[in-house]
């Protein structure tokens, strides 16, 4: 019965560990503690996701309260074998001419969404694309 016991804890402990450590984790990959990603920070993330093939399913987008940067939350599903994938985020005209780019791709979008920041009247948009 102690050697189960001290296993249990063992793993318990190690569970822990773990679990401090992916915490840590999240809010460096981030950028700030609500979960929003700057441009920088949302590329490094969906790369490192696309390492483990992984691709973006969805994406929120908005303009920063701190400026007219474009911060991102995306939510990741697995990558069919040999997808190709783009996601666009910024105001309506950036993304509309880098979605005729991604339809001379091949691509279709299977995500798009627009926010609008109703203090400033900003419209955000994003879109996912895929093959």
């Amino acid at each position: 019965m102690a050697l189960y016991l001290e296993g249990y804890h063992r793993i318990t402990t190690s569970l822990l560990l773990l679990g401090v450590s992916l915490a840590g984790f999240a809010p460096a990959l981030a950028g700030s503690n609500d979960g929003w990603l700057d441009e920088q920070g949302a590329t490094r993330l969906t790369n490192q996701m696309a390492k483990k093939g992984m691709m973006p399913a969805t994406v929120d987008c908005r303009y920063s309260r701190n400026g007219p940067m474009n911060l991102s939350k995306f939510t990741f599903k697995r990558a069919p074998f040999k997808t190709t994938w783009r996601w666009y985020i910024g105001p309506p005209e950036y993304v509309a001419s880098s979605e005729a780019e991604a339809r001379n791709m091949g691509l279709h979008r299977t995500f798009s969404k627009k926010s609008r920041d109703w203090s400033t009247g900003q419209i955000a948009q994003c879109s996912i694309w895929s093959n």
